[in-house]
């Protein structure tokens, strides 16, 4: 992944400078921050290599330990980037890093509101979702509710309820492309943490 590179770069320069020994919560800050985003990156990297369990039930756990993983992961760069410069890393609402932490939190069943009706939908992931070329998940939305009545009991051979069901809707995430995606953006972001330490931070002579 770019983003180990990144902070294989920003390891070796850091340590040819003693200017964040000064302060002590920077040098906090900056430590775990290092370690985080090497140790979800190498974890990522090694699962992208092994592919989901073809157990299911382990499958679902591997899935929410990716997802988990890059959260941790973006909260580290987060933290490195306010140690090393002292302001807020501000990311666009239309990147790759923001599309998969949304996902993540779509994913969990979180009701999100849609569009100016506020119709509620609530998305959530099904056993044999896929893998990372393809993740497949289902969404309720709001509007079948007003389509179709929510005071039906839940009856296979009740056809009103069938008609419900088959609007639920499917989709497909390409979740190793999203992380190769973000991985890139992630990586630029660790890029510019060490542009910032090479100007304006002294090395060791």
């Amino acid at each position: 992944m770019r983003v180990l590179e990144a902070r294989g770069k920003i390891y070796d320069y850091f340590h040819k400078s003693p200017e964040i020994i000064k302060n002590h919560n920077k040098f906090a800050a900056y430590y775990t921050a290092m370690y985080l985003i090497q140790d979800t990156g190498e974890a990522l990297t090694y699962h992208r290599g092994q592919g989901f369990s073809q157990n299911p039930f382990q499958a679902y756990i591997e899935f929410w330990g990716v997802m988990q993983a890059v959260y941790i992961q973006q909260d580290a760069i987060l933290e490195l980037y306010r140690a090393v410069t002292g302001q807020k890393l501000n990311i666009a609402c239309d990147s790759k890093w923001m599309k998969i932490r949304c996902m993540r939190n779509i994913l969990a069943g979180h009701p999100s509101n849609q569009g100016e009706t506020d119709r509620i939908k609530r998305t959530f992931l099904g056993r044999n979702f896929g893998d990372y070329q393809s993740i497949e998940f289902e969404t309720w939305d709001e509007q079948m509710e007003q389509n179709f009545g929510a005071s039906t009991s839940i009856d296979v051979g009740n056809e009103e309820v069938s008609q419900l069901l088959s609007h639920v809707h499917h989709g497909k995430l390409k979740l190793g492309d999203l992380i190769d995606a973000y991985d890139d953006e992630a990586a630029k972001h660790l890029e510019s943490i060490l542009s910032h330490l090479c100007n304006h931070w002294p090395m060791d002579k």
